[in-house]
């Protein structure tokens, strides 16, 4: 972008069997929500100055349902932010941008187990 990226809305979504339990408002403010089935959070920040970078975290918990060494879980973030902040004339609200991305899939790993054998005689 050559400007300013204003009414920033980055939504990440997780799998079903993966709950967002945290999330971090970021390093320029705004606004971390987790929506009620836990599957969704969504971060809002007023704006994005051009040549910042926005940095956020969530947590999210793998559920019981996972089975280990099951792969193929990701999440899916979407951006969206526009060129004014506000509206402009009450309607318009700039030229918008949109991007995606779709995290690294991860693992539950299986379990390891150790024992020890202990001489009793």
């Amino acid at each position: 972008s050559h400007s300013d990226g204003f009414d920033v809305t980055l939504t990440a979504h997780v799998p079903a069997d993966v709950l967002v339990v945290s999330a971090q408002d970021g390093n320029l403010g705004g606004s971390a929500a987790i929506s009620g089935d836990q599957q969704t959070v969504t971060f809002t920040l007023p704006v994005v100055a051009l040549g910042s970078m926005y940095n956020t975290t969530f947590v999210a918990a793998v559920q019981q349902a996972v089975r280990p060494a099951e792969s193929g879980l990701f999440a899916v973030a979407n951006l969206t932010y526009d060129s004014n902040p506000g509206l402009f004339s009450g309607t318009y609200n700039g030229r918008t941008g949109t991007a995606s991305a779709v995290s690294n899939t991860f693992a539950v790993p299986e379990p390891v187990y150790n024992s020890a054998t202990v001489n009793t005689s």
